[in-house]
């Protein structure tokens, strides 16, 4: 007899996949339209699976998010006199939005994502091997989003390795603050670099092993020492190539550069001028020419509006304060490192990365259903 269940559930992580594996093929192989139509394709048909899921097993809050996501965009949509998100792009939140459960649902292979991880390391040493030049690293995309597109990948493996309670590597976290320094992008050298230093402090704090517990503050020290070299020896000849080839951004702008400010500082200005741009948010264009206000949650209140910029800032920190009440420190990490990378560039609304925005937000929610029908299960049993 044929098991609906697991076919459901095969169709749903085939379309994660699919997702996940045209992302990568778009970005480093191929940019056609017709693989966007494909991966657009995979990610409805995961969607509706998806939506179905959480009807039959009454789990309504990402349908909530829906509702929200979809009145909000509706009423910028009147409201804005040149609205800033396509309907399109609300497509894609929604499905970022279901997509997001089928992770939640932790049923994924992350033997499959490791492969599409490593498949993306591969693509990516293989344009540098070429001699492409770091600013076309990326196919009709900006070589800041190098560490946009390795964090997505790489997310699974350590979402999966908190979940299952398993112990992780990390040698990908490694790979991706290396790719993130050779792509010179500051944010992504800042985020992959927190991540890579607390991911090892953690393991410390773990590790049985006095051999394992040596080499992994050993790696700690070599990141020290290495900030202390950048910054101590910054006049010797081959540190200034060091500094000039992978830093320069850093040194030349800082971590929070006046460019950034002044796109903020006009976006917030242009939602000053009339009540109506307050309350659904001004054309991001007049901030900067493309619309990209280089931090994702702002880029809630130019798609969604002021309530919808609330919603967001309230769902992360609801899910940050359970995180720390619950001192999930792996969880806080990722979570920690998402929220680095989203202040800094657009990976939210309009941007891959927003599967892991509810994803987080979805996360304690989905917890408590799993423990209440878990005691649901056990009672039963008793009884």
């Amino acid at each position: 007899m044929v098991n609906l269940k697991n076919i459901e559930k095969h169709i749903c992580n085939i379309c994660l996949y699919a997702f996940y594996f045209l992302t990568v093929v778009l970005f480093l192989y191929k940019y056609d339209h017709k693989i966007f139509l494909l991966r657009m394709g995979f990610m409805l048909v995961g969607s509706a699976f998806s939506v179905l899921w959480c009807l039959r097993k009454r789990f309504y809050r990402p349908l909530v998010y829906v509702l929200v996501v979809v009145v909000c965009w509706a009423a910028c949509q009147v409201m804005q006199t040149s609205p800033n998100y396509a309907l399109t792009d609300l497509v894609y939140s929604i499905c970022y939005i279901m997509l997001a459960v089928i992770l939640l649902r932790n049923e994924y292979s992350v033997v499959v994502s490791c492969i599409i991880y490593a498949l993306c390391v591969l693509l990516l040493l293989l344009r540098i091997a070429r001699g492409v030049p770091v600013y076309s690293i990326l196919l009709n995309n900006s070589r800041n989003y190098v560490s946009v597109l390795l964090m997505t990948m790489v997310f699974t493996y350590y979402l999966y390795c908190y979940r299952n309670k398993k112990p992780y590597s990390i040698i990908p976290a490694l790979i991706m603050f290396l790719l993130s320094i050779y792509a010179v992008g500051r944010g992504g050298i800042l985020c992959s670099g927190f991540m890579l230093f607390f991911l090892t402090l953690y393991k410390v704090q773990r590790a049985e092993s006095k051999v394992l517990r040596f080499v992994l503050w050993a790696i700690i020290a070599v990141l020290v020492i290495c900030l202390v070299l950048f910054i101590l020896l910054d006049n010797s000849t081959f540190m200034q190539k060091l500094v000039e080839r992978y830093l320069s951004r850093f040194i030349e702008k800082g971590t929070m550069d006046d460019s950034r400010m002044v796109i903020w500082g006009r976006f917030f200005t242009h939602n000053s001028e009339s009540f109506t741009n307050f309350l659904f948010g001004s054309d991001a264009t007049l901030a900067r020419f493309d619309g990209n206000l280089h931090n994702s949650i702002l880029q809630s209140y130019a798609a969604f509006g002021l309530v919808g910029f609330l919603c967001c800032v309230f769902i992360i920190l609801s899910s940050l304060f359970k995180g720390v009440k619950k001192r999930e420190t792996l969880w806080l990490i990722l979570f920690a490192t998402l929220l680095i990378r989203a202040n800094t560039d657009k990976i939210f609304f309009q941007g891959y990365s927003e599967i892991y925005l509810y994803y987080f937000a979805l996360f304690w929610s989905f917890i408590r259903r799993e423990k209440n029908k878990d005691t649901d299960l056990l009672e039963g049993i008793v009884l």
